[in-house]
């Protein structure tokens, strides 16, 4: 946890303070207006969901040619389900 107490050097470099609150979960997850978060979806919606995205380009399209070497879409989202949390 970060109390926003912490020495700064005359750089203004700050000594990172490790979380000591007790455990953490991180999750990836994306959320929309249209679906929110958690929506559930089978594998048929997930098969046109990918047909209808399979060869539409990214928004950024620079920014998807940089960190997946095209701009155009996969079709190949996956279904991922988190348990226990």
């Amino acid at each position: 946890m970060h109390t926003g107490k912490h020495w700064k050097a005359p750089n203004g470099a700050v000594v990172l303070n490790l979380k000591d609150g007790g455990q953490g979960v991180m999750i990836s997850a994306f959320q929309s207006r249209e679906l929110g978060f958690g929506v559930q979806i089978d594998e048929h919606e997930l098969t046109f969901v990918n047909t209808y995205q399979n060869g539409k380009d990214y928004c950024d399209k620079k920014a998807a040619v940089k960190l997946r070497g095209t701009s155009k879409k996969t079709g190949t989202c996956q279904i991922t389900i988190c348990k226990g949390i």
